[in-house]
């Protein structure tokens, strides 16, 4: 963030792909992707489909901030699959949780 608002960024293959891109899910995002249109809880085959999508563009780390503490039997699995092929890819993996 620095470095974009200073105007200090890197030159080269820096410069055309960032470290990090910080992936927002916004509310035309929730229109166009959840049926539902309700993000509470956040629809997993939703979180799947960009899971997937992220693997296909081979980044090496996938983190999800989002609380996931609602069970979404429908989906589980399917958001399940997801990571567990990317993380058959060598994608790295960052998922909350809460150890109770």
């Amino acid at each position: 963030m620095y470095r974009q608002l200073t105007g200090n960024l890197a030159s080269g293959k820096a410069a055309t792909r960032p470290p990090v891109l910080l992936v927002q899910i916004d509310q035309d995002s929730i229109r166009k992707g959840i049926p539902s249109g309700r993000p509470n809880p956040m629809d997993r085959a939703y979180l799947a489909s960009i899971v997937d999508r992220l693997s296909a563009l081979e980044v090496r780390v996938i983190a999800i901030d989002y609380w996931l503490d609602r069970p979404q039997i429908e989906n589980d699995v399917r958001f399940s699959q997801s990571l567990q092929q990317a993380a058959d890819k060598g994608i790295g993996l960052i998922v909350g949780a809460v150890l109770e």
